[in-house]
């Protein structure tokens, strides 16, 4: 096993200063063994090599790496060695696996890997000037336990692959900080923890990774995109609100939040495949301060709530009922949101208003499924109420400055009602709940349009209490077959219903409204 023993300089590469009388090679250790000899060696030619790299008996010499150093298998550092140069230490085994054993020594050189299919075992924590993985050829590289700290560049280009690792990258300096592998994402956690600048390119994820942030001291984005490639992977994010940049997400992906986060423009779901995307982390919010974007075969559920804080547009391409947004929702921001398209909401989710100007358009918010609204500080265009049973929920004013369409039964709930300009509901045997004691206005048009063989109703959800809807005086009004129970009307116009049933209503009457009759006086 060739030993560091040199008799003529500090020649890493010259036969003589090697125990053995031979340099190592792919196929031999390197051993540097302060029992033998401490002293300095240089490594200044290209593509030097060993097989495993150790140290031993409190060697305390200085390897100086100028050129970059390849070792096939393991390696073991002392505390008591030292290290300088410019070169980088290259990970290239051709076994499956190696270790990495710092025993509390700082590497401070740059660590890469060309290796590929391969998994490195992280005995403890390392530190390096810099982080490489490059890409070789088809499979992933795999980095498991311990802590690798990087003080200068990360870059991973290396196959992502579907296995995740346990190892966790620290970024602890300044440097640029990218993940663009040709296949998949990083599969590991990763924490940015520097008082330095962090340069934040593309970043892909796979299943696997953790972002977490503890501090960054100044964070430039170029571009600053967190993305997953593929369909079906997962995150978890611990990044405490820290304003990142941008993130696309695919559909199947699984987002675990540990602390709320915050990123500029947000695109969740679409580009290929997947249905479903989970965003979990109870009353933990995924904050976007820019634009918001819920992609075609995209929809997007679970946990979490969604929140835009700042200024942007907001649009759901999925144009599926079902889909869209699936999880609870919130504007809640200084600036300005634009309604670009029409929205999707389901799955018993909330809609909350806080703050800001919101910019509806003539766009529409399609209800399928339980929902409850709070948005009295926004006056929605229209509103659909899709053809399944619903209940809608709301302890705001409900406001929709035209159309509310019924499509099948739907219960309003809740301490406050709605105001919309026309009441639309042509889908025989719908039947419409009203809560008791709260008030409903409609204020240009009613227009519900039954069946005498499968009537509409409309009626107060209590046995006892009648619930007030009001048409304004001077509303057009076209109700027929239509059942009024417990329905009070007495503060707007009459309401006709040709061919209903009424009981217990207020101000309703059964036929057809009355022409007005006009009067000539001849004097």
């Amino acid at each position: 096993m060739p030993t560091w023993s040199p008799t003529s300089g500090n020649n890493y590469n010259l036969a003589a200063n090697w125990n053995t009388g031979v340099i190592p090679t792919t196929i031999t250790d390197a051993v540097f063994d302060g029992s033998v000899s401490n002293a300095n060696c240089v490594i200044n030619a290209v593509n030097l090599t060993c097989l495993n790299w150790s140290f031993q008996n409190a060697y305390n010499g200085v390897i100086t790496v100028n050129n970059n150093f390849i070792v096939r298998g393991n390696i073991t550092l002392l505390t008591t060695a030292n290290f300088a140069g410019v070169g980088a230490i290259v990970l290239q085994t051709t076994a499956a696996s190696a270790t990495l054993t710092s025993n509390g020594k700082a590497l401070n050189l740059p660590l890469v890997t060309n290796s590929s299919v391969k998994t490195y075992t992280v005995v403890d924590d390392w530190t390096v000037a810099s982080f490489v993985t490059n890409y070789i050829n088809t499979g992933a590289v795999l980095f498991n336990s311990g802590r690798i700290f990087v003080s200068g560049n990360f870059t991973h280009s290396a196959n992502g692959g579907t296995v995740p690792g346990t190892t966790e990258f620290i970024i602890i300096g300044t440097g640029t900080v990218s993940c663009v592998p040709v296949v998949g994402g990083f599969p590991n956690p990763i924490t940015f923890d520097t008082v330095g600048t962090v340069t934040l390119g593309q970043f892909n994820f796979s299943t696997g990774c953790v972002i977490k942030y503890v501090n960054i001291g100044t964070l430039i984005n170029s571009p600053g995109l967190i993305t997953s490639t593929g369909t079906g992977q997962s995150l978890t994010l611990d990044t405490n609100n820290y304003p990142f940049a941008d993130m696309i997400l695919r559909g199947n992906t699984v987002v675990t939040l540990l602390s709320n986060a915050n990123f500029n423009n947000v695109t969740l779901g679409g580009i290929s495949g997947g249905t479903v995307l989970l965003i979990n982390g109870v009353g933990l919010r995924l904050n976007c301060r820019g634009n918001l974007t819920v992609a075609q075969n995209g929809g997007i559920t679970g946990t979490a709530i969604l929140a835009m804080t700042g200024t942007g547009n907001l649009s759901d391409t999925t144009a599926f009922a079902t889909r869209g947004f699936r999880i609870d929702f919130e504007i809640n921001t200084p600036g300005v949101i634009t309604v670009i398209s029409n929205l999707f909401f389901s799955n018993g989710k909330t809609i909350t208003y806080t703050s800001g100007t919101v910019n509806v358009g003539l766009t529409t918010i399609n209800i399928n499924g339980n929902t409850t609204i709070n948005t009295s500080g926004i006056n929605w265009y229209n509103l659909t109420v899709a053809s399944v049973t619903n209940t809608i929920t709301t302890n705001q004013a409900l406001n929709i400055s035209n159309n509310l369409l019924i499509q099948n039964n739907i219960t309003f709930d809740g301490s406050n009602g709605w105001n919309c300009t026309n009441l639309l509901c042509s889908v025989a045997g719908s039947a419409i709940t009203l809560q008791s004691g709260v008030t409903y206005t409609t204020s240009n048009s009613v227009n519900l349009l039954g069946t005498n063989a499968s009537r509409i109703s409309m009626v107060s959800s209590s046995a006892s209490t009648r619930a007030i809807w009001t048409l304004i005086n001077g509303a057009s009004q076209s109700v027929v077959y239509v059942n009024g129970t417990r329905i009070d009307s007495s503060q707007g116009q009459t309401i006709w219903s040709f061919g209903g049933v009424l009981n217990d209503t207020i101000n309703w009457n059964i036929g057809s409204r009355p022409s007005p009759i006009s009067f000539m006086y001849i004097g």
